[in-house]
């Protein structure tokens, strides 16, 4: 068996670290785009069961596969046969039958002249290389010819990501509500997508499949994502910082004009109400009220007057941030006195 069989074989037991089906293609597509998009099962499915690994596995795991990236020789073989390399490999060929009897092997590379086989043969040229050989021995016997065609890969995989969720910018930074969520997905024409990575406030890059961050606590989170492909090659890599506002705001009511006694608060018809919100974060967007059990909120925009003809108020407000957190619903009540004291006074 040759060495380039050989190590094809060990560079897929070895990259067979989650067991996806991206690594076992049963199609060859060159014109068509390949897309992987690990959050959709229609392209990424469960053909493999996947072994449970510790965190601290498939950082190590990935790592390995990130420190050949653009570095090694990187051989891929698709199910069906169609081979891959990067710009980097060379094809090794070997003799198989009795070595004192060999004596050299020739060989043309992509129909150039034949010439002797020197110990490898680099390949370097973008596209399908076809490399045609026949081995002499001492005896005289020659070899049938035979040919072997190896698709070279030096194009970058497609990335896409985007960030989904309500957002707002504020002071040079970007807020998401709490639960943002991640799309991604990646496309090669070539030798097809191996995975996505994905680093999480420089905690190491991972398969975008493992990660478990949910994106719901309040902090500030930078996140790097590329995707390779199946002999290494990297796409452009994407950076976004950003903070998750999972904070509902404050709000409360300033009543001008109210007194409480007997337990309970007092208004007149000159009686105002001021309502403030703050937020530490993204920001308040709005306050809404309504005044007894109205259908529908209103708008704050200025100091609130009491309305005619009630008896009783019953105010109800909330506050709602700039990512679409919004606060409880609080409540203040007065019972409304229109009618002036009345006096009378006598001299004595």
């Amino acid at each position: 068996m040759s060495k380039f069989y050989f190590f094809i074989l060990l560079f897929i037991i070895s990259f067979n670290l989650y067991s996806k089906r991206v690594l076992y293609r049963s199609e060859i597509l060159i014109s068509e785009k390949k897309i992987f998009n690990p959050t959709d099962p229609e392209t990424n499915p469960d053909e493999f069961p996947k072994p449970i690994m510790s965190q601290l596995e498939i950082l190590r795991k990935t790592s390995e596969i990130l420190s050949r990236a653009g570095k090694s020789k990187i051989h891929f073989v698709e199910k069906n046969g169609a081979r891959f390399s990067n710009n980097i490999s060379a094809i090794e060929l070997e003799n198989d039958g009795d070595l004192s009897k060999f004596k050299k092997i020739e060989y043309s590379l992509n129909g150039s002249s034949y010439i002797e086989y020197p110990g490898s043969i680099p390949l370097r040229k973008s596209g399908m290389n076809t490399i045609k050989y026949r081995a002499f021995d001492k005896l005289g016997n020659t070899e049938d010819y035979k040919s072997l065609e190896v698709f070279v890969d030096d194009i970058s995989p497609d990335l896409g990501v985007k960030l989904v969720g309500q957002t707002f910018f504020k002071n040079d930074m970007l807020y998401y509500q709490s639960g943002m969520t991640l799309n991604v997905s990646a496309a090669d024409n070539e030798s097809g997508v191996k995975d996505i990575y994905v680093n999480v406030n420089d905690d190491g890059f991972i398969p975008f499949a493992s990660l478990t961050e949910r994106f719901n606590e309040t902090k500030f989170y930078r996140i790097q994502i590329f995707a390779l492909d199946n002999v290494l090659n990297r796409s452009k890599e994407y950076v976004y910082n950003f903070s998750i506002d999972g904070e509902s705001p404050l709000v409360y009511v300033k009543p001008i004009d109210t007194i409480y006694y007997e337990n309970s608060h007092h208004c007149s018809a000159r009686s105002k109400f001021q309502l403030i919100a703050s937020d530490r974060d993204s920001g308040v967007r709005m306050i809404q009220y309504k005044i007894n059990s109205a259908e529908k909120w209103t708008n704050y925009a200025d100091e609130i007057r009491m309305p005619e003809k009630i008896e009783t108020l019953d105010l109800e407000f909330r506050a709602i941030d700039n990512v679409g957190n919004e606060s409880d619903t609080q409540s203040f009540s007065c019972k409304v006195t229109r009618e002036p004291p009345k006096t009378k006074m006598e001299v004595k």
